[in-house]
């Protein structure tokens, strides 16, 4: 068992994530950045190295391409199982840096690859509405990413997208070229929490904390 009394996975819980998201980025960024008419604000907030959780919220499938692009670093995403439904999604989704998690329940093996990311120094990233909104909105935030920030102690840091629940509307063949804001906040720093109780409430502030910021930054 590992320090939060959970047991650890055997080998890299982190083996096969991420390997293409660097090519990917190099190749398609450009493009996109262009396409998009992609706006990037703050990103000198986010610390060149280091643990980081960084929460956005969630319009469309393309918030986490054109994160990617936005972010100054590499990103491994918790994203909801249900995108791993073949095997070539789960091959692809992987190695362009995802990981899946059960939403609705509890999901061990999910939070642990969530702590090996941050433990392993870096980026991970989580969309706290656990689905996508109507654009321009802000649906509840879930706990986990302050709850995985506090366990470990590490920073956390908001950034809002705008634009990306534009981008394929209903009923349209193809992606429009919707003008795409991304604005990162400055991290929060965290001081870890080993308590349980301790820890859920201060998530709860914490959460709430954040889904504030991330509305001042503009979505």
């Amino acid at each position: 068992m590992d320090a939060t009394g959970e047991t650890a996975l055997p080998g890299d819980p982190l083996e096969g994530i991420g390997p293409l998201q660097g090519f990917a980025r190099a190749t398609a960024g450009p493009f996109l950045r262009r396409y998009f008419r992609m706006e990037v604000e703050g990103a000198e907030h986010m610390p060149p190295e280091g643990p980081l959780v960084l929460v956005a919220n969630h319009e469309s499938m393309w918030d986490i391409p054109l994160l990617v692009v936005a972010s100054p670093r590499p990103i491994v995403f918790m994203a909801k199982q249900g995108v791993y439904n073949s095997p070539f999604n789960r091959w692809f989704f992987t190695r362009l840096g995802g990981f899946p998690v059960r939403l609705g329940g509890r999901d061990p093996a999910a939070v642990r690859k969530a702590r090996a990311v941050v433990r392993a120094g870096r980026v991970l990233g989580i969309y706290p509405e656990g689905t996508r909104v109507r654009a321009g909105e802000l649906g509840p935030f879930r706990s986990g990413a302050a709850r995985i920030a506090l366990g470990e102690g590490v920073p956390i840091m908001p950034a809002a997208m705008r634009g990306t629940g534009e981008i394929w509307p209903k009923g349209a063949r193809y992606p429009r070229p919707a003008r795409v804001r991304v604005r990162f906040g400055a991290p929060i720093h965290v001081e870890r929490i080993a308590g349980p109780a301790a820890r859920r409430e201060r998530a709860r502030t914490l959460t709430e904390e954040l889904r504030a910021q991330i509305e001042s930054l503009g979505v």
